[in-house]
């Protein structure tokens, strides 16, 4: 049977079914001819054929847009305490339990398809707290994606099939277990048992490792059945990554007997969609994080226990500015790696402020960053319809049809809505008012049945990917954007005054100050030094930098922070690196500069400054009280590290900090 039929006798009265050849097929994709937005005319639309998820509003029936955040940002972490207990760090241990492993079992991870995110806990990628923080403070819980000005967006199935490695196909999580591997769960739960007993008195992962890495006399693979050895290593290695990388919970400092079934199953070479289940922990997590944001009052830190790294990869893949510099540890040689190694300990300083005029931006954000690392169709094969039979032999193409369905995600403790259908574009389709979907989350295993698809009943069309959104989707969405218009305004200014600061190192720039506003000299490093002169707490001017943009891109370079600095004009000093460099043993100069202040002597400084005419400079006053996240100390310790590139990092982050204060400032005068 050709795979690429056209779908020729659609029933009118439900476009989510059609009869093809006889029997009724489930259409994921519904074909229409609407009126785009976006075009030359906008009293004249275009009227083009194109290609939605289910379920669609009715023209009739749009339902209300989805409650607006509380706070929309830019969130710059005062008072807000997130501890992130589900980030792996990948342990030396761990990484050695890899290697030993990976050569005798890398064809199994492969048929199991978890090769990718096992290869991926190798690598460190690390978090931007401030992205984490302004992403959850747009979230909705209501819909599970990010309301941005322009659209909506979220995590897909297919970012954390993709990023994380992680299957879409295969039994439930919370499947129970029949027959051997059921034998295997209670091997486990008696090496975790016997853990509690020993020395350390609890199965961490360190003390679970080690009893396989290094096994107690009699107790290796020598001593018993070679191949129940393996089989019990393999299937405790498994449980320790699902504990501390896939499925991470409370408690996180040992190893979970409650993932012993699926790590048996999946040493057994059983499959489990571990895809659905990570991501209904980080919607969960993302949900209650946002609740903590707009909390009038907190008691406690949140704790965060989802496998958040999947969304620190996705704001790298779709913000691209927002990416730092590919890490230099990728193997040339390897035909394929993990996107987490493209982030290996690299990190780019972004500024809250600075990052939250990214994503209010369109223009940021890539709707289909992934190329042939996606298991989507080729374009080649656009607008062709493939169906159930072709779905179902090839596991390429049945994941990319299991993204396109709304459904429940299970999770280990918890259930949550996935809607494909509300972020078509992501998936390559265009976008419509979207339809409501019925809740069916009383128990696990009906939600787990909105999940399961029938593939040899099913069609889908294989998208165009020019990602269009119809007229009445405009209409629909126009309130919430106008709703953001002052953000988005302020954002676009703070945009374009990035081309003022963070220059290369060795670029030309101007520093211009209210007594020499022509002077042009080479870009130093710059650093802290306190006067002894000077009166701590009253409040500083700033140098505005201009001519910052890179030699090789049409955009700057850098990131901007708040500076609350409590020093005065003759405490900040610009020093060249030659300078710089005889700071070095002098850290009780920097150290000791206090960074409290006398707020009635800062308020009395701004008012005289502020009435002063001139420059934007001279208006320019530092808010007492609260810091931005780096004091004095943190300022000054990286002068005296020998790393010279740690030093020129925060060089910039000081001067980015001057700069995004100056910008505060230039929105008020506008």
């Amino acid at each position: 049977m050709n795979a690429h039929l056209p779908v020729k006798a659609q029933n009118l009265t439900d476009p989510t079914t059609a009869m093809v050849g006889g029997e009724q097929e489930q259409l994921l994709v519904q074909e229409s001819a609407v009126p785009l937005a976006g075009g030359a005319d906008p009293s004249r639309p275009a009227v083009q054929l194109s290609h939605f998820l289910h379920p669609r509003a009715g023209g009739a029936h749009r339902p209300a847009l989805p409650s607006p955040p509380r706070n929309a940002g830019p969130i710059l972490g005062d008072g807000l305490q997130v501890e992130f207990k589900g980030w792996g760090e990948s342990p030396i241990l761990w990484r050695l339990w890899v290697d030993k492993l990976r050569p005798q079992y890398e064809p199994h991870w492969r048929r199991v398809g978890i090769l990718d995110a096992v290869l991926a806990t190798t690598f460190r990628v690390l978090r931007d707290d401030g992205a984490m923080l302004n992403l959850a403070a747009i979230w909705s819980a209501e819909t599970n994606t990010f309301l941005f000005p322009w659209g909506e967006a979220t995590v897909t199935l297919e970012d954390v099939a993709v990023l994380g490695g992680l299957p879409l196909l295969g039994r439930c999580v919370r499947a129970p277990l029949e027959g051997a591997p059921r034998g295997d769960v209670d091997a486990l739960q008696a090496v975790h048992s016997a853990l509690y007993r020993g020395k350390s008195q609890k199965p961490d992962h360190a003390a679970w490792a080690v009893r396989f890495l290094e096994p107690p006399p009699g107790e290796g693979p020598t001593a018993r059945d070679g191949e129940a050895a393996g089989l019990l290593e393999h299937g405790a290695f498994l449980a320790m990554w699902l504990s501390l990388f896939v499925l991470p919970a409370p408690p996180f400092d040992v190893i979970r007997a409650e993932v012993f079934p699926i790590a048996a199953r999946l040493a057994r070479g059983g499959c489990v969609a571990l895809a659905p289940a990570a991501l209904a922990t980080i919607y969960s997590d993302l949900s209650a994080l946002n609740r903590y944001i707009n909390l009038d009052k907190r008691c406690q830190p949140f704790v965060a226990w989802a496998p958040l790294h999947i969304l620190q990869l996705w704001v790298f893949a779709r913000f691209p500015e927002l990416r730092p510099e590919m890490a230099t540890t990728l193997d040339p040689v390897a035909r394929r790696q993990p996107w987490a190694a493209r982030w290996h300990e690299v990190q780019k300083e972004i500024d809250p402020m600075y990052l939250h005029a990214v994503i209010m931006s369109p223009r940021e954000f890539q709707w289909r960053p992934y190329g042939t690392s996606s298991f989507a169709p080729a374009t080649e094969n656009a607008c062709s319809w493939v169906h159930g039979r072709a779905i179902a032999r090839t596991k390429q193409l049945l994941s990319f049809a299991q993204c396109l369905c709304a459904c429940e995600l299970v999770g280990m403790r918890c259930i949550e809505h996935y809607n494909p259908h509300r972020v078509a574009r992501q998936l390559g389709f265009d976008q419509d008012v979207p339809g409501s979907v019925a809740r069916l989350n009383s128990n696990w295993e009906i939600a787990w049945g909105t999940y399961m698809m029938e593939p040899q009943n099913s069609a889908f069309i294989i998208p165009q990917y020019i990602l269009a959104v119809t007229i009445e989707y405009a209409q629909w969405w126009e309130p919430y954007s106008l709703a953001c218009a002052t953000s988005v305004a302020n954002s676009a200014k703070l945009k374009e005054f990035r081309a003022l600061v963070s220059s290369p190192r060795g670029e030309t720039m101007k520093v211009l100050h209210h007594d020499d506003a022509s002077k042009v000299e080479e870009a130093p490093d710059i650093v802290i030094k306190p006067n002894s002169s000077s009166e701590h707490g009253e409040v500083a001017h700033h140098h505005l930098v201009e001519g910052a943009l890179t030699t090789n891109s049409s955009k700057a370079t850098g990131s901007a922070t708040v500076a609350h600095l409590q020093s005065s004009l003759k405490d900040i000093v610009v020093f060249s690196d030659d300078e710089s460099d005889e700071l070095v043993g002098k850290e009780h100069e920097v150290g000791a500069m206090p960074i409290g202040g006398n707020e009635k002597a800062n308020k009395d400084a701004s008012a005289a400054s502020n009435k002063q005419p001139g420059s934007l400079l001279e208006d320019c006053a530092v808010v007492n009280g609260k810091s931005s996240g780096m004091n004095m100390h943190e300022l000054a310790d990286p002068f005296f590290n020998p790393d010279r590139r740690k030093v020129r990092d925060h060089n910039k982050l000081l001067l980015m900090q001057i700069s995004s204060l100056l910008f505060v400032k230039f929105c008020r005068k506008q």
